[in-house]
């Protein structure tokens, strides 16, 4: 059994990659995130010079969610200083994480060679953060016009595939393009990245988003020291599913591995991101909390499944869950079942319609193990049921009702509800 895998050709010992972030920033952090097992780290974002001087600050809802409104991030001096010397003190695999105007393509080949010459293995490029062209109006920069004006390059196809072609072109290691999610066709600029010369893809949590606020406070957004609030990147748990998504979807589109990212905090969220098409997975918001040692738990969680489950590789799983993606016509098949009568099943006519499809859809019942149910009426409360009441301080089902929707078994306290399929063919 082994654990590595491959991005751009370069072997990663494991699929853990540490995200660009504060995590990334000092040889110190990386010390750490190699002491506990992660196989690459990305490093802090790069510009030729940072466009403003940011210091972090978070809205912090531990298990739930981080918003980054600003941080600070390096000048290419420092960027070269940090690559040379985490090559020297680590094995760590090291993707330089750089970003620049999307109209000045010789700054992006600036920073891509002065970090290539610093020792980098790979070079991400970051397409992602939303006021690059501040730091071309710093530094004095006439730049070529595009339809962008400082949006997020992974909106533009034709941009990103034109910068990724003159960065693929200009150094003999491996590009990576770092795209938001959160934009309206990411696969077609995944599309034009692959096509450009990019080794790998890499989505992370970057959704636009706003913290809660103090409601007895005039509204004042809840970040401890900042007066004022700019939409921030929304990563952890929440987005996990979103994440997924977008994976999903990429993986069917590309030939190119992807770095998946956005709310793993676990090995099973790892294992999961891999099994909807990430080679390897990112992680940055759960170390934030809990610190490095995750990584670790991860790494033996991993191992742990792959030999309960006779995987040999993580090519053995990649990508796997993708073959059950279905339009929702197709998940409306359903199988006909006699003598049962079930709410909202559908009419006769309609199962006529669909027989001899494949059957996706399969009824099913919540059973409840009364010798488990201490009757606190939990399941009772989910507003858009009418199946299940407490009869004798147990939850009854009435299976006429019942919907087999799954709520009430998220629910139950005591896991005294099972979900159950009903049609014979498929129990």
């Amino acid at each position: 059994m082994r654990l590595s895998v491959s991005i751009g050709g370069i072997e990663l010992r494991n699929p853990i990659v540490i995200a660009s972030s504060p995590l990334t920033a000092t040889v110190y952090r990386l010390k750490q995130a190699e002491k506990f097992g992660a196989a690459a780290a990305s490093t802090k974002l790069a510009f030729i010079k940072q466009p403003f001087q940011g210091r972090l600050q978070l809205y912090s809802e531990p298990g739930h969610c981080l918003i980054v409104p600003i941080d600070k991030r390096l000048n290419l001096d420092e960027a070269v200083k940090l690559v040379r010397d985490a090559k020297k003190e680590t094995g760590l695999v090291i993707l330089s994480n750089i970003t620049h105007a999307a109209g000045h393509i010789e700054g992006w080949i600036d920073l891509a060679t002065s970090l290539e010459e610093a020792g980098a293995d790979m070079i991400e490029l970051n397409f992602v953060c939303p006021n690059i062209e501040f730091t071309t109006q710093q530094l004095g920069i006439e730049i070529e016009e595009t339809e962008l004006h400082g949006a997020s390059i992974s909106m533009s196809p034709s941009v990103a595939g034109r910068i990724t072609k003159a960065v693929k072109e200009a150094i003999s290691i491996p590009v990576v393009c770092k795209l938001n999610p959160d934009v309206a066709d990411v696969v077609a600029t995944a599309l034009s990245c692959e096509e450009a010369g990019a080794d790998a893809i890499a989505i992370g949590g970057n959704y636009s988003s706003l913290p809660s606020v103090d409601v007895y406070n005039g509204g004042r957004p809840l970040y401890p020291s900042l007066d004022k609030v700019s939409f921030g990147a929304l990563c952890g748990p929440c987005v996990k599913n979103l994440s997924y998504a977008v994976i999903a979807k990429l993986y069917r589109k590309l030939k190119i591995p992807i770095i998946g990212g956005g709310g793993v905090i676990n090995w099973r969220d790892t294992v999961e991101m891999m099994m909807w098409g990430a080679t390897a997975v990112a992680i940055c918001t759960g170390i934030m909390w809990y610190g490095f040692e995750i990584v670790g738990r991860i790494l033996k969680g991993l191992e742990r499944f792959m030999r309960e489950t006779g995987y040999e590789s993580p090519e053995d799983f990649i990508g796997c869950s993708t073959k059950y993606i279905a339009p929702s016509d197709e998940l409306a098949v359903y199988p006909e079942v006699k003598g049962i009568k079930l709410a909202d099943y559908p009419t006769a006519e309609y199962l006529q319609s669909v027989k001899g499809k494949e059957v996706a859809f399969h009824p099913a019942l919540a059973v409840v193990d009364e010798e488990k149910c201490n009757g606190c009426g939990v399941c009772v409360k989910p507003g858009h049921c009418e199946a299940i009441t407490l009869i004798n301080g147990k939850a009854h089902v009435n299976e006429e009702l019942c919907l087999g929707c799954g709520v009430c078994e998220s629910l139950c306290p005591q896991n005294a509800i099972t979900v159950k399929r009903i049609d014979l063919k498929n129990p």
